[in-house]
């Protein structure tokens, strides 16, 4: 067990800020002298050292008597490696209402921690999300204020939506800041569902934020900036590392933590009955960090990359670890070949991002179908002779993330509608092609919901969906999906 060094604390503290410390001498002060400058004041402080082996603890010692009682420093027997365990400890020392994160190089705003507890009684709040926060030198200068222009962000506070598939949809479009420490979270929301970090790093906190979305009923999203994050040359993802440390820095989460990721959704009823929506999280999660771990690292070979992830992983991965290992060199050398096809694609000024096929198949012969208007007047409609077999067939290839079609058919038959992922013709290699998938979040067949969550579609396995037609009818389709931005394939997955 820990030791703990402590005097006389607050008997209900309203907030416990929960500090991970290791190796901080030149900040920690700073960061104490933060929460002494409160301008609200009940609450209690938990610092747990990750094994030290510099001047740190000495100088938390040094501010007991400051604090009054409401300052506890924990000792950890060995060093864990990351913020996780010290972050869990913290919690199951701490006491209060809520519970504030704070890393021992940064420092809060005079009113952070009044104007997030006002918040969060004000909406009776389980989580008070902040989207922006502020940004600094190492030195602690050019103090800046961060936010994400390409997110959805908030002009006041409000209330997330309970709608699962939304807040899935969230996290899948990158809309949620998913930092811990740039939130007051009900400590009992936490405790009561098991919300702890699994013992990783990195990723240890995009883990345990997507956890307060799946368990929070009052989610808060506030356009507050209370949280000033050190731009220290020691945080763990700045480090400069060799192109063999980067693969295992960023593949670590991947083959270590995503089993956290996916045990803790197994235990939510909607995922067990949307286990397309428990994918696409995990999806999510695996490529940009695999894109992390191969990005610039062209100049390595596959057997270089295989040893790497072996030599680094082996003795974790049981009896699979030459399987894994082998299926991520191979990952690293599709990603390596499919470089240049995606910039070549990039350069194309105008790329489709959803292709629709619409199909009647008449009960009888003859019959036709007509497209009466589409929504996007830069779609192209067109009509390959291969999709004309046994009916009438119409491809929509649209520009921009929802469409809306009117088509009138001219005989009883079956109407065939087929989402599909894309496929580009490399432009250089015309027996060559490149193939992404395409997450659609929404279709209404005459204002009538067929889904509205995220469906993952492939070139090779569309979303299909028959609806009956009689002749003469108008049929309405509104579909909607996450479109590209400009010429940007982020947000598409690679196939």
């Amino acid at each position: 067990m820990p030791d703990t060094l402590t005097s006389a604390r607050l008997s209900c503290p309203d907030v416990s800020v929960v500090i991970p410390l290791y190796n901080a001498e030149k900040y920690i002060a700073e960061c104490l002298d933060s929460l002494l400058a409160q301008t609200f004041q009940n609450f209690e402080v938990i610092v747990v050292d990750d094994c030290s082996t510099d001047s740190s603890c000495a100088v938390v010692e040094s501010y007991m008597a400051r604090f009054d009682g409401r300052l506890t420093l924990t000792h950890m027997e060995e060093n864990s490696g990351s913020g996780a365990i010290p972050r869990n400890i913290g919690l199951s020392l701490s006491r209060g209402e809520y519970i504030q994160f704070l890393d021992s190089d940064d420092t809060l705003t005079k009113s952070a921690l009044e104007e997030m507890h006002a918040l969060a009684k004000e909406y009776d709040a389980d989580v008070v999300h902040c989207e922006k926060y502020y940004e600094s030198d190492e030195d602690g200068t050019n103090i800046r204020i961060k936010f994400s222009k390409n997110r959805s962000s908030v002009d006041k506070p409000t209330l997330e939506t309970t709608d699962f598939n939304k807040r899935i949809l969230g996290i899948i479009n990158s809309t949620y800041v998913l930092m811990t420490c740039s939130k007051l979270v009900r400590r009992n929301l936490i405790l009561e569902n098991k919300i702890f970090f699994p013992p990783i790093s990195p990723s240890e906190d995009n883990i345990w934020a997507q956890s307060l979305l799946f368990y929070a009923k009052k989610f808060l999203r506030v356009p507050n900036a209370v949280y000033v994050y050190r731009q220290s040359k020691n945080s763990s993802q700045r480090t400069q590392r060799t192109p063999q440390q980067r693969i295992n820095f960023w593949l670590n989460p991947v083959l270590l933590g995503l089993k956290s990721l996916d045990k803790m959704m197994n235990g939510i009823e909607f995922f067990q009955k949307n286990p397309q929506q428990q994918y696409a999280i995990l999806e999510k999660f695996v490529q940009k960090r695999v894109r992390l771990a191969f990005q610039n690292n062209e100049q390595l070979k596959t057997c270089d990359v295989y040893s790497t992830i072996k030599d680094e992983f082996g003795d974790k991965l049981g009896e699979y670890d030459v399987l894994i290992s082998a299926l991520c060199a191979a990952l690293y050398r599709e990603k390596k070949s499919h470089s240049d096809d995606v910039k070549e694609l990039l350069e194309f000024k105008r790329k489709f991002t959803a292709r629709i096929d619409i199909k009647l198949v008449p009960k009888d012969a003859g019959g036709d179908l007509k497209i009466l208007s589409v929504s996007d007047n830069k779609a192209e409609v067109l009509q390959p002779e291969w999709l004309n077999q046994d009916g009438v067939a119409y491809v929509i290839k649209s520009y921009v993330g929802n469409v809306k079609l009117v088509v009138k058919t001219e005989a009883d038959g079956q109407i065939q509608l087929a989402l599909k992922g894309l496929n580009f013709q490399h432009p250089a290699d015309k027996n060559k092609s490149i193939r992404y998938l395409v997450y659609y979040t929404s279709l209404k067949i005459n204002g009538n919901a067929v889904f509205n969550e995220i469906t993952p579609a492939r070139f090779g396995k569309p979303y299909i969906h028959d609806t009956d037609v009689k002749a003469g009818e108008k049929i309405t389709l509104e579909i909607k999906w996450l479109s590209l931005k400009s010429d940007n394939y982020k947000i598409l997955t690679e196939v």
